[in-house]
């Protein structure tokens, strides 16, 4: 949150995608340094649900949580995927809480949360990333994530695999192996990016919001 403040005084609005218990402690952080007022503060908004269709009509935006005057918008990864077309010209920065999420390409919150970043990268804007999970622990799952951060820049998930998964083709088909070239890797993420443990950042984190559904 410190990190994206910091970005954002000069890259509003912002739109945050994180997950619904999350939404709380982003803006508690927001506020404690002074980015929010606390209570009703008109810079911010939150996206609960799926904008639906009325008599074949979008409804109006602004009447299912969008707010016309917010500097940071909270979404949910779960209902991105709706957004992301409506949202299009509307923020300079986007930040993705808890990355990991995204690491299947495949799935509707990842493919909602690309479309997010092309269109803000599009404009010139910027995208972000964080995660306390780290997520080279499965680099298969890291592709998705940097391809978002810069397109193109690791090739497809095909090629990505093959260089540093050890991915070949056998008898049955493409299978990984060991992983490949990691020092070349390691090299390249110095770039794009920062492993920080708490301790390192010497800061007291937030406790999360629990939910008991």
């Amino acid at each position: 949150v410190l990190v994206g403040a910091a970005v954002a005084t000069n890259a509003l609005p912002a739109l945050i995608v994180t997950r619904r218990s999350l939404a709380t402690n982003w803006r508690e952080e927001l506020v404690k340094w002074g980015f929010l007022n606390a209570g009703n503060d008109p810079r911010w908004s939150e996206l609960r649900t799926r904008p639906k269709l009325v008599n074949g009509k979008l409804p109006d935006l602004y009447k299912v949580g969008l707010r016309e005057t917010a500097l940071w918008t909270f979404i949910h990864p779960e209902i991105i995927e709706a957004w992301s077309g409506l949202l299009q010209g509307r923020y300079k920065t986007l930040f993705l809480d808890e990355a990991h999420l995204f690491g299947n390409p495949k799935t509707l919150r990842t493919k909602g949360a690309a479309l997010a970043a092309a269109m803000i990268q599009r404009a010139g804007g910027s995208v972000w990333a964080a995660s306390g999970t780290a997520l080279t622990g499965k680099l298969k799952q890291l592709w998705s994530v940097l391809q978002m951060l810069e397109p193109g820049a690791w090739g497809t998930q095909h090629d990505f695999s093959r260089r540093y998964l050890g991915l070949e083709l056998g008898n049955w088909g493409w299978r990984e192996g060991d992983r490949t070239h990691v020092t070349e890797l390691n090299a390249r993420l110095e770039h794009t990016m920062f492993l920080r443990s708490k301790e390192q950042l010497g800061m007291q984190l937030p406790p999360l919001t629990q939910v008991l559904v």
